[in-house]
């Protein structure tokens, strides 16, 4: 019977304010094993946070794999998050977010306050992706290959001020040096492309629910019949199946 690894990071942010979650689900065990050696992963940005938490029994049971993480840095496992080893991400951009290029795991990408990092060394070293940037609060990262490869990336905040929510959904080709805004004034928060049909990608919102594209983020349509509320912290994609982690506390 196939088994499914699933990793859950409960993430507090002093930057945005509230609890972020992201999931991960990886298949088959195997995989797990070897692809962490070359997967680097974020550590929590803010002061209160329960971590990272695994369960290797489908969700029934689940116990937390902390050992050697700490504030704002990037961190690798090579034994299934038993110990973290930090990488040299420079720490003052601070991390939301983390991706690894599916073609080439040294190629790494981590979303800061402020821009886009990247590493083509597996976490050695670290230099700024090109793009037009301006402070961005880079939460999410997504990856889709093809012709062109495309880098999407989702953003959002709150102002300090009164409370208004701004972000966005965003397109770049792979080595190019524009990122094209796909949807206006929404607080991404996580996004997903169907591994078996790589058009397809979603979104999370903190402000208005999901959002699917079908042609590769060309055009966006909403999907919340059923959802319980609008704030949407995090999405997975098994098989035919899309979860939503809902502020509420339900998936």
């Amino acid at each position: 019977m196939k088994k499914l690894f699933l990793l859950v990071l409960f993430l507090y942010s002093t930057q945005i304010y509230s609890q972020e979650i992201k999931c991960f689900i990886l298949e088959p065990p195997e995989q797990i094993l070897e692809g962490v050696q070359k997967i680097a992963i974020m550590d929590f940005n803010g002061t209160y946070s329960d971590g990272l938490y695994k369960s290797i029994d489908n969700g029934s049971n689940w116990s937390p794999i902390n050992t050697g993480l700490s504030n704002k840095k990037v961190f690798k496992s090579a034994d299934g998050g038993l110990q973290w080893v930090e990488t040299n991400y420079p720490s003052y951009y601070g991390s939301y977010s983390v991706l690894v290029n599916p073609t080439n795991s040294n190629i790494l990408y981590v979303g800061s306050y402020a821009d886009v990092q990247q590493s083509s060394n597996g976490g050695l070293s670290w230099s700024k992706l090109a793009g037009n940037f301006s402070n961005e609060n880079i939460i999410t990262l997504a990856f889709k290959q093809g012709s062109p490869n495309f880098i999407y990336f989702g953003r959002g905040g709150i102002s300090s001020w009164d409370g208004t929510i701004y972000g966005g959904i965003y397109r770049m080709v792979l080595g190019g040096t524009i990122w094209y805004k796909l949807v206006d004034k929404v607080y991404a928060t996580e996004i997903v492309i169907n591994p078996t049909v790589n058009s397809e990608i979603y979104s999370s919102t903190r402000n208005e629910g999901i959002y699917c594209s079908r042609n590769s983020g060309d055009n966006w349509f909403k999907i919340n019949n059923g959802l319980p509320s609008l704030t949407v912290d995090g999405l997975c994609i098994s098989g035919n199946s899309v979860y939503a982690a809902v502020r509420n506390g339900s998936i």
